[in-house]
């Protein structure tokens, strides 16, 4: 029986408009008040433990979103039955069809430019409306996009999109269809921004232009590097110039050059306007595209876009003649359901918050997303020509006091000395200092700026009182010298700040003139105060906070790896890692052992104990004390293991050397193999990667492990079928190793098949009921469905079972109990005091400490979060990680500073903070 909600409705069963995995969507009908809705039916009766998270996602996000750009929701009930009806207003085609439909009654051609400035606007609108309620859609294309009766566009379908919260939380990286995928999370970008939808928002805008062709083809198998090798062939492959940090993420190696197409190719039919707008969302630095609320006011949309529906543009309006005319299914449209081909979503909570980020802001405020990059250019006061044109009436001209010829008037007006400008009325002087800055003032705009800033000192010695004003336009004078006084900037802006702090352009100067001189501490900090004051409406300003922060970081992580000795990471860390291989017999010793055979064997005794750093020591010990000549078993292994701990310490090149002469030693030795597979993954050498897991099997087809370590790297290349089917073979071969069972059950749940995956889960925790792991892994991925109150019972369970050990309890179920608590009840308090037991368990605990310094920030405790992000740096294991921590260092003492020096607004920043979720 249907529920309640759903007897208001008759539903047209005859043929479902839309077609998913989760269900299907039909053409429905009020009873009372006859409006056409679209009803979207998801069925969750595959799932006994509960209703998807895709489902639940939708309604959330749309009911907290409610604007005339976005597809409305009009009701949503749940049914004991087994499914989930969302109810949604009607639209007559979505923007694919449409396209289509154009391009078939128009001889093939393009949509006209004004229609397409028209809906690109209403894109905008709303994307903006998104972002500034700090929602990322991370699905967009245009089969999600409504168009209805009135050639209005909305956007549709929200189960991949997520709230955006502070900088630094992971989110899967294969959320939206290829085609639309920015590459920096074609790359492993796990952190999203608003930049992801501006990408997305560029291709389809592209598309309109290119009558429904896609931008950016792969190939129909989906590979992720030929959808890369389409971007780049048409926009040109980046370097690190062009992309700073493109090198650093996941998934980038070397790719073939191409030059860029012109943007008349790329784009087609579009004005220089609109071929420049394009190029904007898709420039390849994610924080330099323009942002949905900058995109606003762009010339292309900010002028001439029709408000309504032009006469000219009366054979694109949807009425009966061009619905009888589509060559395609004159089906209505709403939100679609996931087909089953497309990537879902999942991430992996235990990442902590803030993981591979360069922040932009502190990690309490966060800047408006997808910030634009922007370069302002001045322009002439007017045509140089006519600066001395010729006049025959001299006389009169002479007799005019404000014009910008200034030299002559100045020999005739001879500047006044000190005691004669005090002796002057207060009156006076105010109308001359006036003047004077009204004269500078012409003359900047006249780009004549030694006269300038003469005119402008002039105004500061006449003017009875300091201004603050006088000051900061002399600075803009010193910054267009060639070349540029930054020093005189400084000292000018200073003067000017200490008359009003809180004057913008002031600041912006002076920042600008700091980070010239590579003054990046005091230049973070004016860049940071300028976005706080202007509450992040100026994005050009929280893009120069980003930038710096990021230069400041990078060069204070190099210096401190120059300095820094090499040590290990936290113990749950290394723990962590040598659980994820089997538990191989320690050698035996040959007869006439050396000192250093017994120290390797001790090595391999305290490695058993969790004894790390001992390990560490007497694995170096034993191969400077020099091992049996003739025992290349005992080489290989104490090569292998020094080799792990250098690989673990951040090392990879000294890994990879002790790797390789492993193998050398004694090409048995399996496990080398698959370490030194790692190593090559951590080098982006995929290919040398699979061919040392090819070795391996070669040498022993039945290791568990080589399935399970292979079956991590399809994983993070996002092969998540191959990742399962390496995961069911090294489970075949040894049932006992817990770690193969929960990664199966979570490349299920990448694969969108919830129902295999919850089952993998279940057998596991039947199988292993008195591990800790099954129930942590489970938790994340009941949480990442926003299914609380049941991840917080698993992670109950899970810290139950670690409490329970005598040694090297796991401390991320703690984090994560945390994490939930926070996201669930906003429970500051709890979640602080839960990460604190973390630590007791493992002091250097990288998430329990990123977590914690996050949830000082959240309740205002700047001083507390900068120690934790200090401890954080210290902990650091490589040099990408020790920018990140640094990153958010740097970006707190900024904040910490602004408090200081503008203790009038720490309220309202403390209510910002507060007004956002940190995770």
């Amino acid at each position: 029986m249907l529920p309640l909600t759903m007897q208001g409705y008759t539903i047209d069963n005859s043929r479902p408009i839309g077609q998913g995995s989760f269900g299907q969507v039909f053409r429905g009908k009020h009873r009372k008040t006859n409006q056409i809705v679209a009803i979207k039916k998801i069925r969750f009766n595959m799932m006994s433990e509960g209703v998807p998270g895709l489902g639940i996602r939708e309604i959330s996000n749309l009911r907290a979103v409610a604007h005339k750009r976005v597809a409305k929701l009009l009701e949503a009930e749940f049914c004991t039955g087994g499914f989930i009806y969302i109810i949604m207003e009607y639209a007559d085609i979505d923007l694919a069809r449409y396209v289509k439909a154009i391009k078939n009654n128009h001889d093939g051609a393009a949509m006209p430019e004004p229609l397409i400035q028209r809906l690109s606007r209403h894109l905008f609108k709303g994307l903006a409306h998104l972002h500034t309620h700090g929602m990322i859609h991370r699905d967009l294309k245009p089969g999600n996009i409504l168009i209805d009766a009135k050639q209005c566009l909305k956007i549709a379908d929200f189960g991949l999109s997520r709230i955006q919260s502070l900088p630094g939380t992971p989110m899967s990286f294969e959320a939206s269809t290829l085609p639309y995928r920015p590459p920096e999370i074609l790359l492993g970008e796990l952190l999203h921004a608003g930049s992801y939808d501006m990408w997305s928002a560029g291709c389809i805008v592209a598309e309109m232009a290119r009558a429904g062709g896609l931008l950016f083809r792969g190939s129909r198998s989906l590979k992720v590097e030929l959808q890369l090798e389409a971007i780049f062939k048409n926009l040109g492959t980046p370097d690190e110039e062009i992309w700073p940090g493109v090198g650093s993420l996941p998934g980038w190696k070397e790719f073939p050059m191409h030059e860029p197409k012109s943007a008349t190719e790329l784009f087609p039919g579009l004005s220089g306007d609109g071929m420049d707008f394009v190029l904007q969302c898709l420039f390849y630095p994610p924080q330099y595209r323009i942002s949905a609320r900058r995109a606003l006011i762009h010339p292309w949309l900010n002028k001439h876009v029709p408000a309504c529906f032009p006469e000219e543009l009366a054979g694109y309006y949807i009425d009966d003649a061009f619905r009888q005319n589509l060559l395609i299914s004159k089906s209505p449209a709403m939100a679609p359901t996931h087909g089953a081909n497309e990537e879902s979503i999942v991430e992996r909570v235990h990442t902590f918050v803030g993981e591979n980020r360069r922040v932009v802001i502190g990690a309490a405020v966060v800047a408006a997303a997808g910030v634009g990059y922007y370069v302002y250019s001045r322009s002439s006061g007017g045509d140089k020509s006519d600066k001395k044109k010729p006049s025959k009436d001299k006389k009169k001209k002479s007799r005019r006091t404000d014009q910008a010829d200034g030299p002559i008037l100045e020999e005739r007006n001879p500047v006044p000395d000190e005691s004669e400008i005090k002796a002057l009325p207060i009156e006076e002087r105010l109308k001359r200092s006036a003047d004077l800055k009204s004269r500078g003032n012409s003359a900047y705009t006249q780009r004549n700026f030694e006269l300038a800033v003469d005119l402008y000192s002039q105004a500061i010695a006449m003017s009875p009182k300091p201004e603050a004003v006088f000051y900061s336009n002399r600075a803009a004078c010193y910054t267009n010298f060639k070349p540029p006084q930054h020093q005189k900037v400084i000292e000018d802006c200073t003067q000017a700040l200490k008359l009003d702090p809180k004057y913008a352009k002031a600041l912006n100067r002076r920042a600008t003139a700091l980070e010239a001189i590579d003054n990046l501490k005091d230049a973070l900090r004016d860049f940071t105060a300028l976005a706080i004051i202007e509450r992040f409406k100026n994005d050009a300003a929280s893009a120069s906070v980003e930038r710096v922060l990021a230069k400041l970081s990078t060069k204070q992580a190099e210096e401190i790896m120059r300095g820094r000795a090499p040590r290990l990471p936290s113990v749950t860390f290394i723990s962590a890692y040598f659980a994820a291989f089997r538990q191989r017999p320690n050698v035996i010793l040959p007869d006439y052992a050396t000192a250093g055979d017994h120290k390797l064997l001790e090595a391999q005794e305290a490695l058993a104990e969790s004894q790390f750093a001992k390990a560490h020591e007497l694995v170096n010990t034993a191969i400077d004390s020099g091992l049996s000549d003739n025992w290349k078993e005992g080489l290989a292994e104490a090569l292998n293991l020094r080799g792990t701990f250098k690989f673990l310490m951040g090392d990879t090149a000294g890994a990879k050397e002790d790797f390789l002469g492993s193998t050398q030693a004694w090409p048995d030795l399996v496990q080398s193999w698959v370490k030194i597979a790692s190593v090559y993954m951590e080098l982006s050498e995929a290919e040398a990667a699979f061919a040392a897991f090819e070795s391996a099997i070669e040498k022993d087809s039945n290791c568990a492990d080589i399935y399970y370590h292979r079956g991590q790297v399809f994983f993070i290349l996002s092969d998540f079928e191959r990742a399962a089917d390496d995961y069911r073979r090294s489970s075949e071969l040894d049932p006992g190793f817990v770690f193969s069972h929960i990664q199966l059950a979570v490349a299920q749940y990448k694969m969108m098949d919830l129902d295999s995956s919850m089952s993998s889960f279940r057998s596991c925790l039947l199988s292993f009921p008195n591990r800790g792991e099954p129930y942590n892994y489970y938790g994340e991925l009941l949480l990442d469905q926003q299914r609380f109150q049941e991840a917080v019972e698993k992670f109950d369970r899970a810290i139950e079972i670690e409490r329970q050990k005598k040694t090297l309890p796991n401390p991320l179920p703690l984090v994560n109990k945390a994490l939930a608590l926070y996201q669930w009840k906003q429970d500051l308090a709890s979640a602080t005091q839960l990460c604190k037991e973390a630590l007791t368990l493992d002091d250097e605990c990288d998430a329990a400490v990123a977590t914690l310094a996050q949830l000082s920030l959240q309740q205002g405790r700047v001083e507390e979060a900068i120690e934790m992000f200090t401890k954080h740096a210290s902990i650091a294991r490589t040099e990408a990680e020790l920018v990140q921590a640094l990153s958010y260092q740097n970006a707190s003492q900024a904040q910490l500073e602004f408090q200081k020096n503008y203790p009038d607004m720490a309220g309202q920043l403390a209510a910002m903070a507060q007004g956002m979720q940190p995770f």
